[in-house]
């Protein structure tokens, strides 16, 4: 429970892994990284596969850079959503 990248090779072989009794897609191979700010964790990417081994160190090094570049996109959103939430509620407070 870090705010470290993460790349599993096999998910069945993972104690990082939570292992579902029926899972509705086969995923045996992931990679994870944090979508993070200054302030913490915003998020996680992640993505997976069927195919064990799928994923290389460079799939989590591209993961990673886009990690970084969504950052300010998502905060604009959530400025954006504050913003609109307070304006309602100044709305309904002048009425």
């Amino acid at each position: 429970r870090t705010q470290d990248p993460l790349l599993i090779d096999d998910v069945e072989a993972s104690e990082h892994w939570l292992k579902l009794d029926n899972p509705s897609v086969a995923i045996r191979s992931a990679v994870m990284v944090p979508i993070a700010d200054g302030d913490g964790l915003l998020g996680i990417l992640a993505v997976y596969h069927s195919d064990v081994g799928h994923f290389t160190q460079n799939d989590q090094d591209y993961l990673e850079l886009v990690a970084r570049q969504i950052v300010g996109p998502i905060l604009q959103i959530m400025l954006l959503t504050q913003q609109h939430d307070l304006t309602e509620k100044l709305s309904v407070q002048t009425r």
